[in-house]
């Protein structure tokens, strides 16, 4: 019934009406420079497609060549004739940490030389396994989990580290930087289990759905914990709402026949994540950490569900999280004037968690679930 009443498309034309398209019509991004990563995903080319009508320089990344290449060729006929930027197109699959690591080694380079910041991060993943894939020395974690979660850990901490978010406040620049992951109505379904962060637990019953939403869930937590930590980007889930795309059969088998006919198009579903982007106000009218439907802020968790993690579950995730990038993703990195430096220093697990998450800003969690799925 939530899906039905919330995220179908009659849902969102009942909330379109009280949309003030000022709020980012004239706005312009000519100062601004943004990353999309999985361009060669609807929502996620929607999205590119009105940055660059703003002119946005954008960096992006596909998965896919040809869908890649496609993508860039409706990105560059979108920018106004008086741009001279030619967007930036990365080919990686960031399924593989080797390539997630390739990838952001070419980002950061090219966004030194070009002296350039980001003022927007648009992440969006939404494919899954049919099966369970047995690691391996090349692929040494599930695909799914690296390109949903790690790859994400993994960016956002070395864009972080290496002072390559947008810090100005510019008249005409945003007044904070942001992240925007887009999520899927599917993570209301799970809670984080930080001791099966890649489903091993499940391996002899592997469900793609369950994984999927698994992912989800660790997405939207990992942007409430970084939101916490650095307060001066802001970070955010969008839940696009159902989309008749590949992620839709994850939500559940016995609703999707009758869900796909009120499915939201890409248009609708990229609103949303459009507004989120390229709206000027957002930090100062939507908390750092909160998933927005509809351009409005919207609940993370189920009420009837006891999903909401403690602290020191939340705590527990990323210092798991981390240990995956000092393992697979390397000790070493290199910075244009510091040479040669140990990640360790990059970590991004906080020494004193009572001061980060007792901040009036930020979604207030209970911690009745301390011992919720103790056997994960």
């Amino acid at each position: 019934m939530k899906c039905r009443s919330t995220f179908t498309q009659d849902a969102y034309d009942r909330a379109c009406s009280s949309f003030d398209e000022s709020d980012y019509e004239n706005a312009s991004l000519s100062k601004a420079a943004a990353l999309v990563v999985g361009v060669h995903n609807p929502i996620a080319l929607a999205v590119a497609i009105e940055l660059a009508k703003k002119g946005c320089r954008l960096y992006v990344l596909s998965a896919d060549k040809k869908k890649g290449t496609d993508a860039l060729g409706r990105i560059v006929s979108s920018y106004p004739s008086s741009c001279s930027f030619l967007p930036k197109l990365y080919i990686h699959d960031i399924s593989n940490i080797h390539q997630v690591k390739a990838f952001i080694e070419e980002l950061t380079k090219d966004l030194h030389a070009l002296s350039d910041h980001l003022s927007i991060v648009l992440f969006e993943e939404e494919s899954v396994q049919a099966h369970w894939n047995e690691p391996t020395e090349e692929v040494p974690m599930q695909p799914d989990f690296c390109s949903h979660v790690l790859s994400l850990y993994c960016l956002l901490s070395q864009l972080i580290y290496l002072n390559l978010f947008d810090s100005s406040r510019e008249a005409g620049k945003y007044p904070h930087a942001r992240v925007i992951v887009i999520e899927n109505p599917a993570l209301l379904r799970r809670s984080l289990l930080p001791n099966n962060l890649e489903g091993s637990n499940w391996k002899k019953s592997f469900k793609s759905g369950r994984a999927y939403a698994n992912f989800k869930r660790q997405q939207m937590e990992l942007i409430i914990y970084f939101a916490a930590v650095h307060r001066d980007i802001h970070f955010y889930g969008v839940n696009p709402g159902l989309v008749n795309n590949s992620a839709l059969k994850y939500l559940s088998s016995t609703t999707l026949s009758s869900m796909k006919k009120k499915c939201r198009t890409t248009e609708q579903a990229a609103d949303g994540v459009a507004w989120a982007a390229i709206f000027p106000l957002l930090s100062s009218q939507i908390p750092s950490g909160s998933l927005i439907l509809d351009r409005k802020v919207s609940p993370a968790y189920l009420c009837f569900c006891s999903s909401k993690p403690s602290t020191a579950r939340r705590e527990r995730f990323a210092q798991r999280l981390n240990q995956y990038k000092l393992k697979y993703y390397d000790e070493v990195r290199e910075t244009p004037t510091q040479g040669s430096i140990s990640t360790k220093s990059s970590q991004l697990i906080a020494p004193d968690s009572d001061a980060i998450y007792n901040n009036p800003e930020l979604p207030s969690y209970s911690d009745n679930d301390a011992n919720l799925n103790k056997k994960h």
